[in-house]
Protein backbone atom coordinates (compact mmCIF):
# COMPACT_ATOMS: atom_id res chain seq x y z
CA UNK A 1 0.00 0.00 0.00
CA UNK A 2 0.64 3.95 -0.68
CA UNK A 3 0.40 6.17 1.91
CA UNK A 4 0.90 9.83 0.88
CA UNK A 5 1.35 11.98 3.69
CA UNK A 6 3.14 15.10 5.34
CA UNK A 7 3.96 15.94 8.73
CA UNK A 8 2.91 19.52 8.98
CA UNK A 9 -1.04 18.46 8.18
CA UNK A 10 -2.51 18.04 11.38
CA UNK A 11 -4.95 15.13 9.49
CA UNK A 12 -2.04 12.75 8.66
CA UNK A 13 -0.54 13.45 12.44
CA UNK A 14 -4.18 11.81 13.54
CA UNK A 15 -4.38 9.19 10.92
CA UNK A 16 -0.47 7.90 11.43
CA UNK A 17 -0.80 6.34 14.63
CA UNK A 18 -3.64 4.14 13.44
CA UNK A 19 -1.86 3.23 10.57
CA UNK A 20 0.98 2.21 13.06
CA UNK A 21 -1.04 -0.24 15.26
CA UNK A 22 -2.40 -1.43 11.92
CA UNK A 23 0.87 -2.00 10.38
CA UNK A 24 1.62 -3.95 14.01
CA UNK A 25 -1.57 -6.67 13.46
CA UNK A 26 0.68 -7.45 9.93
CA UNK A 27 3.30 -7.96 12.03
CA UNK A 28 1.66 -10.03 14.27
CA UNK A 29 0.30 -12.13 11.62
CA UNK A 30 -2.95 -11.16 12.68
CA UNK A 31 -4.45 -9.87 9.18
CA UNK A 32 -3.22 -11.02 6.06
CA UNK A 33 0.85 -9.95 5.13
CA UNK A 34 0.97 -6.41 3.16
CA UNK A 35 4.19 -3.98 2.79
CA UNK A 36 3.96 -0.11 3.13
CA UNK A 37 5.42 2.77 1.18
CA UNK A 38 5.26 6.09 2.23
CA UNK A 39 5.57 8.80 -0.03
CA UNK A 40 6.31 12.29 1.72
CA UNK A 41 4.43 15.10 0.79
CA UNK A 42 6.68 17.28 3.36
CA UNK A 43 7.52 20.38 2.59
CA UNK A 44 11.27 20.63 3.45
CA UNK A 45 13.57 17.46 3.90
CA UNK A 46 14.17 18.08 7.73
CA UNK A 47 10.32 17.69 8.38
CA UNK A 48 11.07 14.69 5.92
CA UNK A 49 13.29 13.08 8.07
CA UNK A 50 11.36 13.81 11.21
CA UNK A 51 8.25 12.38 9.95
CA UNK A 52 10.32 8.36 8.73
CA UNK A 53 12.17 8.71 12.37
CA UNK A 54 8.26 7.71 13.74
CA UNK A 55 7.88 5.46 11.05
CA UNK A 56 7.92 0.99 11.03
CA UNK A 57 7.77 0.57 7.41
CA UNK A 58 9.31 1.52 3.80
CA UNK A 59 9.72 4.94 2.77
CA UNK A 60 10.34 6.67 -0.74
CA UNK A 61 13.20 9.40 -0.63
CA UNK A 62 12.24 12.75 -0.24
CA UNK A 63 11.43 14.88 -3.33
CA UNK A 64 11.33 11.53 -5.47
CA UNK A 65 10.84 13.10 -8.96
CA UNK A 66 8.30 10.79 -9.98
CA UNK A 67 5.96 11.95 -7.17
CA UNK A 68 4.19 14.18 -8.84
CA UNK A 69 2.80 11.47 -11.12
CA UNK A 70 1.69 9.00 -8.62
CA UNK A 71 0.11 11.75 -6.76
CA UNK A 72 -2.10 12.37 -9.98
CA UNK A 73 -2.14 8.64 -10.81
CA UNK A 74 -3.89 7.90 -6.95
CA UNK A 75 -5.86 10.64 -6.56
CA UNK A 76 -3.63 11.76 -3.56
CA UNK A 77 -4.22 15.17 -3.69
CA UNK A 78 -5.86 15.05 -0.30
CA UNK A 79 -4.19 13.82 2.57
CA UNK A 80 -3.78 11.57 4.47
CA UNK A 81 -4.31 9.00 1.36
CA UNK A 82 -3.78 5.10 1.19
CA UNK A 83 -3.90 3.35 -1.78
CA UNK A 84 -4.23 -1.05 -1.89
CA UNK A 85 -2.41 -3.29 -3.92
CA UNK A 86 -3.05 -6.64 -4.36
CA UNK A 87 0.30 -8.74 -4.65
CA UNK A 88 0.41 -8.22 -8.57
CA UNK A 89 0.30 -4.68 -8.12
CA UNK A 90 -3.41 -4.37 -9.13
CA UNK A 91 -5.26 -1.23 -7.62
CA UNK A 92 -8.14 -3.01 -4.64
CA UNK A 93 -8.91 0.60 -3.44
CA UNK A 94 -8.12 4.33 -2.79
CA UNK A 95 -10.14 4.46 -0.07
CA UNK A 96 -7.95 3.12 2.30
CA UNK A 97 -8.00 5.58 4.37
CA UNK A 98 -11.99 5.35 5.09
CA UNK A 99 -11.46 1.52 5.15
CA UNK A 100 -8.57 1.12 7.63
CA UNK A 101 -11.13 4.12 10.12
CA UNK A 102 -14.01 1.94 9.89
CA UNK A 103 -12.41 -0.87 9.93
CA UNK A 104 -9.20 -0.89 12.38
CA UNK A 105 -8.55 -4.14 13.17
CA UNK A 106 -8.72 -5.60 9.43
CA UNK A 107 -11.22 -7.94 9.78
CA UNK A 108 -12.39 -7.13 5.85
CA UNK A 109 -8.92 -5.88 4.83
CA UNK A 110 -8.06 -5.94 1.73
CA UNK A 111 -10.95 -3.99 1.71
CA UNK A 112 -12.01 -5.15 -2.22
CA UNK A 113 -15.47 -3.05 -3.04
CA UNK A 114 -18.01 -5.04 -3.11
CA UNK A 115 -19.27 -6.00 -6.38
CA UNK A 116 -22.42 -4.55 -7.91
CA UNK A 117 -24.27 -8.29 -8.38
CA UNK A 118 -23.64 -8.77 -4.14
CA UNK A 119 -25.64 -5.70 -3.59
CA UNK A 120 -28.85 -7.69 -4.96
CA UNK A 121 -31.23 -9.20 -3.14
CA UNK A 122 -31.80 -13.14 -4.44
CA UNK A 123 -35.01 -12.19 -6.25
CA UNK A 124 -36.15 -9.55 -7.90
CA UNK A 125 -39.75 -8.49 -8.79
CA UNK A 126 -41.59 -8.24 -12.77
CA UNK A 127 -44.29 -6.75 -13.62
CA UNK A 128 -46.26 -7.18 -16.69
CA UNK A 129 -49.57 -5.24 -17.32
CA UNK A 130 -51.67 -6.72 -14.35
CA UNK A 131 -49.16 -9.78 -14.03
CA UNK A 132 -46.38 -9.89 -10.96
CA UNK A 133 -43.96 -12.46 -11.14
CA UNK A 134 -41.02 -13.01 -8.50
CA UNK A 135 -37.66 -14.00 -10.30
CA UNK A 136 -34.20 -15.05 -9.57
CA UNK A 137 -31.87 -12.85 -10.27
CA UNK A 138 -29.41 -15.84 -11.61
CA UNK A 139 -32.15 -15.09 -14.65
CA UNK A 140 -30.46 -12.04 -15.26
CA UNK A 141 -27.22 -13.67 -15.96
CA UNK A 142 -25.39 -12.88 -19.16
CA UNK A 143 -27.22 -9.34 -19.25
CA UNK A 144 -26.63 -5.51 -19.79
CA UNK A 145 -28.25 -4.14 -16.79
CA UNK A 146 -29.44 -0.62 -16.22
CA UNK A 147 -30.33 0.84 -12.80
CA UNK A 148 -32.45 3.78 -12.34
CA UNK A 149 -32.37 5.68 -9.29
CA UNK A 150 -35.68 8.30 -9.06
CA UNK A 151 -37.76 9.76 -6.70
CA UNK A 152 -41.71 10.77 -6.94
CA UNK A 153 -40.82 14.12 -5.01
CA UNK A 154 -37.71 15.26 -7.49
CA UNK A 155 -38.59 17.45 -10.36
CA UNK A 156 -35.63 16.70 -12.25
CA UNK A 157 -36.96 12.84 -12.13
CA UNK A 158 -40.30 13.87 -13.31
CA UNK A 159 -38.73 15.78 -16.58
CA UNK A 160 -35.89 13.28 -17.39
CA UNK A 161 -38.75 10.17 -17.38
CA UNK A 162 -39.85 10.98 -20.91
CA UNK A 163 -36.62 10.74 -22.48
CA UNK A 164 -35.49 7.96 -20.43
CA UNK A 165 -38.66 5.84 -21.50
CA UNK A 166 -37.54 6.94 -24.97
CA UNK A 167 -34.42 5.69 -25.04
CA UNK A 168 -35.20 2.78 -23.07
CA UNK A 169 -37.89 1.26 -25.49
CA UNK A 170 -35.29 2.43 -28.42
CA UNK A 171 -33.17 -0.46 -26.79
CA UNK A 172 -35.38 -2.82 -25.37
CA UNK A 173 -36.79 -2.74 -29.05
CA UNK A 174 -32.91 -3.59 -30.47
CA UNK A 175 -31.80 -5.85 -28.00
CA UNK A 176 -34.56 -7.66 -26.37
CA UNK A 177 -32.56 -10.80 -24.85
CA UNK A 178 -29.16 -9.14 -22.94
CA UNK A 179 -30.87 -6.11 -22.06
CA UNK A 180 -32.95 -5.15 -18.55
CA UNK A 181 -33.55 -1.86 -17.08
CA UNK A 182 -33.60 -1.85 -13.12
CA UNK A 183 -35.95 0.54 -11.23
CA UNK A 184 -35.29 1.89 -7.81
CA UNK A 185 -37.81 3.87 -6.36
CA UNK A 186 -35.66 5.79 -3.47
CA UNK A 187 -39.22 7.19 -2.03
CA UNK A 188 -40.21 3.19 -0.91
CA UNK A 189 -43.31 3.57 -3.03
CA UNK A 190 -44.73 1.60 -5.02
CA UNK A 191 -46.44 3.76 -7.39
CA UNK A 192 -43.71 6.03 -9.45
CA UNK A 193 -45.15 9.64 -10.44
CA UNK A 194 -48.68 7.53 -10.38
CA UNK A 195 -47.87 5.39 -12.89
CA UNK A 196 -46.95 1.78 -12.28
CA UNK A 197 -43.61 0.41 -13.15
CA UNK A 198 -44.53 -1.17 -15.83
CA UNK A 199 -45.78 1.75 -17.47
CA UNK A 200 -41.83 2.57 -17.99
CA UNK A 201 -40.78 -0.69 -19.21
CA UNK A 202 -39.70 -4.13 -17.47
CA UNK A 203 -38.78 -2.93 -14.09
CA UNK A 204 -37.14 -5.04 -11.79
CA UNK A 205 -37.73 -3.77 -8.00
CA UNK A 206 -34.72 -4.33 -5.49
CA UNK A 207 -34.04 -3.38 -2.15
CA UNK A 208 -29.83 -3.07 -1.89
CA UNK A 209 -27.98 -3.73 1.14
Amino acid sequence: MLYFGADWWDPCSKFTPKLHLFHQLGQDGSIEDFEIVFCSMDRSEEEYNQYISKMTWWCLPYALSTLPMLTTIYHAHRMPHLVIFDNDGILITKKGVESLTQDPIGKNFPWRPKRLVDLFPEYFVVQDDEDEAMLPFADLDDKYILLYFASNSDSLSQDFLPWFNKACKILKKNRTEDFEVGFDPEDGQGLFFGLSPTEILTCIHHVLI
